[in-house]
């Protein structure tokens, strides 16, 4: 009985977190050469650093945002689109969010993109 409730809370809880949105656009400089390597299976896992300078409005007054974030390009189909893509390349990428926890680092907030524009 406790499996069974168990697994009921697990789809419930699925269920509702099915519903929110997670969707990152953004563009920026490409600050560190893409990386890649493969995965056991062969899949190509590309990973690279984004910087972003923009500004914002928060509250009616002006915002200057600047960041750095890991963008993260997984499979075959999008590493044809990071063909020329190289350190100082402006770039648009559409994406989610995830956490990353690379190499002992703390937990990061990392971009895995689901499509890349070379501006």
């Amino acid at each position: 009985m406790l499996k069974l409730k168990w697994r009921l809370n697990l789809h419930q809880r699925k269920t509702r977190l099915s519903n929110f949105v997670n969707q990152v656009l953004i563009s920026g400089v490409v600050s560190r050469d893409p990386q890649t390597r493969k995965t056991p299976a062969g899949i190509p896992i590309t990973r690279f650093t984004l910087a972003h300078e923009s500004a914002q409005k928060e509250a009616g007054l002006a915002r200057q945002v600047e960041l750095k974030i890991v963008v993260i390009v997984t499979g075959k189909d999008l590493q044809i689109q990071l063909t020329g893509v190289t350190t100082g390349s402006s770039i648009t990428v559409k994406g989610f969010l995830n956490k990353s926890v690379f190499r002992g680092q703390d937990v990061k907030l990392v971009i895995h993109a689901e499509s890349i524009t070379k501006e």
